[in-house]
């Protein structure tokens, strides 16, 4: 890699925002395959690539997954105590969110490849690798799509309803979900968050 190159991608990954407002525009299939194909090229345990991507372009099957999902996090916030004012403006923003989204990507860990040990604490540390390998192949997804001038966002809400997430899109029992991916060309320019000093994240032994 060339100088140039070095920095243009260092630029790149500083650049990037998450993006949570979008243009009605839908990126096109072979730019999603793109995409896909980025991810797919992050780094994995064993190389057993554990991911699997799903990209919910059916937009009423969608919307009845969400419906699902909301009832789901209505009764987790009634069990907390949460006022019925609270939930209805939570409930509501996240089917906004994911409803309104231009191309709503399900990412899924996949273990079936992954090595099987008998014993608990190997092969609870062989599904950590294996989500470590679903996140790192998320951001090259998010990376990718900044480089093609579009934005997207990283939400865990699937791992608190993989159940029914499952079941709603007939998935197969090894395709657990981890994350929901947003995707679509910014209306917006994302602030610049702010991050910790390199002071306080960064030690040396």
């Amino acid at each position: 890699m060339t100088l140039n190159n070095t920095e243009k991608l260092i630029d790149l990954i500083l650049a990037r925002r998450s993006t949570r407002s979008f243009l009605p525009d839908v990126p096109d299939r072979q730019l999603m395959d793109r995409l896909i194909d980025c991810a797919a090229a992050a780094p994995n345990a064993h190389n057993a690539q554990p991911w699997r991507f799903y990209i919910l372009e059916d937009g009423q099957r969608r919307m009845v997954l969400l419906r699902k999902m909301m009832q789901r996090f209505a009764r987790d916030l009634e069990r907390d105590k949460v006022s019925r004012q609270e939930i209805d403006r939570r409930t509501f923003g996240s089917v906004e969110t994911f409803s309104q989204a231009p191309v709503l990507v399900l990412a899924c860990l996949d273990m079936t490849d992954m090595t099987g040990y008998a014993d608990e604490p190997r092969a609870e540390a062989e599904r950590i690798m294996g989500i470590h390998s679903v996140a790192a192949a998320i951001q090259n997804l998010l990376l990718a799509a900044w480089a093609h001038g579009l934005g997207g966002c990283w939400y865990c809400a699937p791992l608190f309803c993989y159940d029914l997430i499952q079941k709603s899109l007939d998935l197969p029992q090894t395709h657990e979900p981890q994350a929901f991916i947003t995707i679509g060309y910014p209306d917006t320019n994302a602030a610049k968050p702010l991050r910790k000093p390199i002071d306080e994240i960064r030690f040396r032994r």
